[in-house]
């Protein structure tokens, strides 16, 4: 997701997203530059690093094959960041089976893996998309390493009743909704969500790859609510009464129980 909005933001750097005229060349270069600057000065220690100690050519870390294959194989639940009991012992020994390559390498085998599970299991792969489309958009923060209902019991801050993503995700798409006929000068809010969207379906769900897309998912949300504020004040009863109804139904299956 980092590098695809990387990308859009190199676009956006040319042009000013609030009126759609392109800026000068001279101020489009100095974005842009300071963007290269920035992005490669942050990467290239650890790609030079990897290059030094692993000899191989590594951009971050070479664990996205496995966490393909995590999230898309026949016991794989849309959620769970592990491969559990046998089915990792028999991922190791797969992982043996092709003899000795470098983390790259690896990293590709799994990726054929997990393709692999979506050409022989088309429909339980269509399947496990649409359980990865409910977590994204349910209440629940779904754990990775530690379960947040459990870490509240021990943190005062947890458990100050901050709106959650059940309440923030309807009235977003609520605020969507009311900016529907003026939404393309707002396309910059939602170049981070959809990379964000699209790792969390093509491998799996949880808290911390959902989480990226809360701040902009808060942004809209603010304009439902002001919408909401204003039909409160001047709509007739029964078109406000429809609206709430509607955001209600969202709210509902937002809390409702996760599938599976």
């Amino acid at each position: 997701p980092v590098i695809f909005f990387w990308a859009i933001t190199f676009d956006w750097s040319l042009n000013d997203p609030f009126s759609g005229t392109i800026l000068s060349h001279q101020l489009s270069r100095k974005f842009v530059l300071w963007l290269l600057i920035g992005s490669f000065t942050v990467i290239a220690p650890v790609t030079i690093r990897n290059l030094l100690n692993g000899e191989d050519t590594v951009l971050v870390a070479a664990n996205g094959g496995i966490n393909f294959f995590t999230g898309n194989n026949p016991t794989a639940d849309g959620f769970s960041p592990i491969l559990p009991g046998i089915q990792w012992q028999r991922a190791k020994r797969l992982e043996r089976s092709w003899g000795t390559l470098r983390p790259s390498q690896v990293s590709l085998n799994w990726w054929k893996e997990g393709f692999k599970f979506w050409y022989h299991h088309p429909l339980n792969g269509a399947k496990l998309l649409v359980k990865k489309f409910l977590f994204f958009v349910k209440d629940r923060e779904l754990p990775n390493s530690r379960d947040f209902l459990l870490a509240r019991r021990d943190s005062r801050l947890l458990n100050i009743p901050f709106p959650t993503f059940g309440i923030i995700f309807p009235l977003a798409v609520f605020g969507i909704w009311r900016l529907r006929q003026t939404l393309y000068r707002f396309w910059f809010l939602f170049i981070p969500v959809f990379p964000v969207f699209l790792t969390n379906l093509l491998f799996f769900t949880c808290a911390k790859y959902r989480i990226l897309a809360a701040p902009f998912f808060i942004m809209l949300a603010a304009v439902g609510v002001q919408d909401l504020v204003r039909q409160a004040r001047q709509a007739p009863v029964r078109s406000f009464a429809l609206t709430a109804l509607v955001l209600m139904a969202l709210m509902a299956g937002a809390f409702a129980a996760p599938p599976g």
